[in-house]
């Protein structure tokens, strides 16, 4: 957050008072204004809520864990090699100790690393206990981090007590996890697990104590963290600004007339209208493998995608190791079902700029950078070649604030320039991207990572770099963005005149309702914004999610409360059907939502004609003549094509094969 300091003084017309007498008020203002300030800054995030009473006090229990209990932590689990462990006394921790805790990538599971440390107390079935700690993040894949809270049996079946995710921001936040004993353990017969198997990411605890109350306190007294936003609440002003950005960006007017053979107008004729399709990009990302299988899973995967969105993405199968050697023709025939369905398709990601993403034979050109550039930029002339004219867009590159050794190796931020000018030459029509995480980040004013994607896309403009668009991910754990910090976000890089894609949004929270809420209210939020243009989910099934709780539908394919939010959102609340009929000008007007109908006329003797028109930016007007002369029911085509849309993607059938076989 950036240093927001007031300044008083004799001719300060700011505050309008002078030094002297008036002193002592005008430090008051200072005060308050600073208070507020920081109060806003607060309420522009995520909020963990305590309800209950305050804690009681520790002296009213007994801890079961020892003194100094951090140092007793180890680290365990099946893949605790991909971590390591730090102690370190630090000043602005609370205590002033803190265990760090540095991860790396796949742990595929929570609890393959683990902080653990048995208890030390006897604990009694149904006593009532108070876990409190300190968590936040030092650094991670999306600028947010989580770690668990576990009291479990120390042996199978490994009865849990208490099982609670936390999340982790920038900033220190307090957790207070009550919970009850499920059994009877002695000392060392259970432990405390710190889970931390999620992704990349570096996380600090301090401060954390588990006390034994017994029976000395009620358990529904105890304190309790829940979290919420800032403007989650109905009548949060925020929603009337969205819903009227989202009327006047989203939506156009529709005149229709009915005629007959000789252009007199037809009054009394029923007008169904019934959109098929949106203009707008609502979209997940998706799996080849999944798309292609022949079981009953990749069946109810496939009805899934072809139903409810019309933008897709590869989530893994167009990344540089995927491709290194040749590209596989899975790859090749997922994509063509989806163009032969209509679907615009985004490529992701031809530069993913550090080793851990890039194929390992690459490491061998780590002192040959003039080879390696080489090598880099054959790779992106080759593959936007290979799948030209078939998508509509390519991330560029991808997060280049936290991935940077292949940009460094090679001379800096200029070698981006390169990289998009070479893959305009392979595909002209192409919009080209930079894609990043972070962006929304806390909702605390502008952050580090924000400013520097800021600053990238503006030296890449001022460089001559053909970039079209930008992406921003959107993947939440526990730092929920107030939906107006969002806006702001948005405001601020529509200033580049280029369409932004929400190209990752992913909502992994247990408390549902709370999951339901924050996917409404952000995609309300983004939908609303007029630069934007489409909004992709980073997956939509847990059992193909590299978030599982993040997922729209369960494993057994039921839905969750966020998918029901979802598709309230795409197939009611902006999607417009209409039935009416015409007046003595054989009229009707409508406003709706921008995309494709099918519009079906039918007069008082039953004869009928089906329109399919799509809806544009601009207002339309369509005549549809209907003859005396009874004739079979017949499609009239007035197709207006929307800026949006690209007319390569419009290819169906064999045409699309053949282009990906060419």
């Amino acid at each position: 957050m950036k240093d927001r300091s007031i300044q008083c003084g004799t001719r300060d017309e700011r505050v309008g008072w002078k030094d002297g007498s008036d002193g002592v008020s005008i430090l008051l203002l200072q005060i308050l204004l600073i208070i507020t300030l920081s109060w806003a800054a607060f309420m522009l995030c995520s909020i963990p809520v305590v309800y209950g009473k305050p804690a009681p006090s520790a002296d009213m229990g007994t801890s079961v864990l020892p003194n100094r209990s951090l140092d007793g932590f180890r680290l365990v689990g099946d893949l605790a090699r991909l971590a390591r462990v730090e102690i370190r006394e630090d000043a602005d921790a609370p205590s002033g100790r803190a265990v760090r805790v540095i991860g790396e990538n796949g742990a595929g599971v929570e609890w393959a690393i683990q902080l653990s440390q048995p208890i030390v107390a006897p604990v009694r079935k149904g006593d009532v206990l108070l876990a409190r700690l300190w968590v936040r993040c030092i650094e991670s894949m999306t600028g947010e981090g989580s770690a668990g809270f576990v009291f479990e049996q120390n042996v199978e079946p490994y009865t849990k007590s208490a099982e609670m995710r936390l999340g982790a921001s920038r900033q220190w936040v307090e957790h207070f996890v009550p919970f009850r004993a499920a059994e009877d353990y002695g000392p060392g017969d259970a432990v405390v697990n710190i889970r931390l198997g999620y992704d990349r990411q570096t996380i600090e605890i301090a401060g954390l104590s588990v006390i034994n109350y017994t029976n000395a306190v009620r358990y529904e007294d105890l304190p309790r963290t829940k979290l919420t936003y800032a403007g989650r609440e109905p009548d949060a002003a925020w929603r009337r600004e969205a819903e009227a950005r989202i009327d006047k960006h989203r939506k156009q007017d529709l005149r229709v007339r009915v005629v007959d053979d000789e252009g007199a107008p037809i009054d009394g004729a029923t007008i169904e209208l019934n959109q098929t399709r949106h203009a707008f990009g609502f979209g997940t990302a998706v799996d080849a493998n999944h798309l292609m299988a022949d079981t009953a899973n990749g069946r109810v995967y496939r009805e899934t995608v072809e139903k409810y969105f019309n933008l897709a993405v590869f989530e893994n199968d167009m990344k540089w190791p995927a491709l290194f050697d040749g590209y596989p023709a899975q790859t090749d025939a997922a994509l063509g079902w989806l163009i032969e369905r209509g679907f615009v398709v985004r490529g992701h990601t031809l530069i993913w700029p550090s080793w851990r993403w890039m194929p390992s034979r690459l490491r061998d050109y780590a002192d040959d950078p003039e080879q390696l550039r080489r090598i880099t930029d054959e790779h992106v002339r080759r593959t936007v070649k290979h799948f030209h004219p078939l998508l509509s867009d390519w991330d560029v590159v991808n997060e280049p604030y936290s991935e940077r050794d292949l940009i460094e190796l090679l001379g800096g931020d200029a070698v981006m320039v390169d990289w998009f000018r070479a893959a305009r030459a392979a595909s002209p029509g192409v919009r080209l991207f930079v894609n990043d995480f972070g962006i929304f980040d806390s909702g605390r004013g502008i952050n580090e990572h924000e400013e520097h994607f800021f600053n990238t896309i503006r030296f890449l403009i001022e460089q001559g770099a053909p970039i079209g668009g930008i992406g921003i991910q959107s993947h939440f754990t526990s730092d929920l963005p107030a939906p107006a910090e969002i806006v702001r976000t948005l405001d601020r890089f529509a200033t580049f005149r280029l369409p932004i894609v929400s190209t990752e949004l992913s909502i992994d929270l247990e408390d549902r309702q709370l999951q339901a809420d924050y996917l409404r209210d952000y995609m309300t939020a983004v939908f609303s914004h007029p630069a934007v243009d489409g909004i992709m989910l980073w997956g939509f099934w847990s059992g193909r999610h590299w978030r599982p709780q993040a997922g729209l539908w369960a494993d057994d394919w039921s839905i969750r409360p966020h998918g029901e939010a979802f598709l309230e959102l795409i197939q009611h609340r902006w999607r417009t059907h209409v039935t009416q009929q015409t007046d003595k000008r054989g009229e009707i007007v409508i406003r709706g939502f921008r995309g494709r109908y099918d519009m079906r006329v039918t007069l008082r003797d039953g004869r009928s004609r089906l329109v399919v028109l799509d809806l544009g930016r601009e207002p339309m007007s369509a005549v549809v003549r209907i003859g005396k002369s009874p004739e079979p029911d017949d499609e009239v085509q007035m197709i207006k094509i929307d800026p949006l849309s690209n007319p390569t993607l419009r290819k169906t059938g064999a045409n699309a094969r053949e282009l990906i076989k060419r």
